[in-house]
């Protein structure tokens, strides 16, 4: 039996994603976040949230400077 899908709401994307629902909101009108509009909310695809959230983990690490890669503090 094929696994089960789920959406969230733009909110509980944000959540788990660890932004704003405004910043997601910005993503879907560039076209980097695929959401959907059901009445008033959007709503973004179980897999869509984990293919941004690897794409922008690794744009993060990649854009971090060296002493934030790996303590997360920057060192002046």
């Amino acid at each position: 039996m094929p696994a089960k899908r789920q959406a969230y709401t733009l909110a509980e994307a944000a959540l788990r994603l660890g932004r704003r629902p405004a910043t997601l909101r910005q993503q879907i009108r560039n076209g980097k976040l695929i959401a959907y509009k059901f009445g008033r909310d959007w709503i973004v695809d179980d897999h869509e949230v984990e293919r941004y959230a690897l794409e922008h983990r690794r744009a993060d690490r990649d854009t971090a400077h060296p002493s934030e890669q790996r303590t997360g503090v920057v060192i002046p």
